[in-house]
């Protein structure tokens, strides 16, 4: 059995707390410059802030001119959303906003509970979007859009929703101790133009 030198010990036992700090400083660094949410990249902050990936949000626009459309980000995109909502930079924006406006977008078709119900009972089968207007749900004007499927066939001309640019904002919920409340801000934004 061969015995360590004091010296060997010593060094081996300042590594986990060398290791400890350097983590520390990457994270306050990443928090302070980058963005980082205080609850990742070694957590140091995480419980000192409300400012977690759930306390971050994003909006996307489709937008026409001087008219715009809020849409949902489509869940093969969650992924995607979340990592921008983690560490926000620019880039990540920008791609999540380039990826949007790839995308085709049509006008959501949502059937009433009793329309689907109808149609379980009489063919064994959900209706599949477009199908009759009979039964379906008003929403007094709100345009509610989704973007196509992979795969899913393309829509008649004239049904795709037509835009010229993408807008992505990042919006953070920050304790407002004046007021003792929460209080949503605009963290970033990017924009992505439709491809010819």
């Amino acid at each position: 059995m061969t015995e360590s030198s004091p010296w060997r010990e010593r060094l081996l036992a300042l590594c986990a707390p060398a290791l400890l700090l350097l983590v520390a400083v990457v994270h306050l660094f990443l928090v302070e410059s980058r963005g980082l949410s205080p609850w990742k990249g070694g957590g140091f902050g995480m419980f000192s802030t409300v400012d977690s990936p759930s306390a971050r949000f994003l909006r996307v626009y489709l937008v026409d001119g001087e008219s715009e459309v809020q849409v949902r980000l489509p869940d093969r995109m969650k992924e995607l959303g979340y990592d921008v909502r983690v560490l926000p930079t620019h880039d990540a924006l920008e791609g999540l906003a380039t990826r949007v406006a790839n995308g085709t977008w049509v006008p959501e078709r949502l059937a009433s509970a009793v329309t689907r119900y109808q149609a379980l009972l009489a063919e064994g089968v959900e209706p599949s979007p477009g199908d009759s207007d009979v039964g379906r749900v008003d929403f007094m004007g709100v345009r509610l859009l989704r973007m196509l499927e992979a795969g899913e066939p393309p829509p008649p001309l004239g049904r795709a929703h037509v835009f010229q640019r993408v807008r992505v904002e990042l919006w953070a919920f920050r304790f407002e101790s004046s007021s003792s409340r929460l209080v949503a801000t605009r963290m970033a934004e990017a924009s992505a133009s439709v491809p010819p």
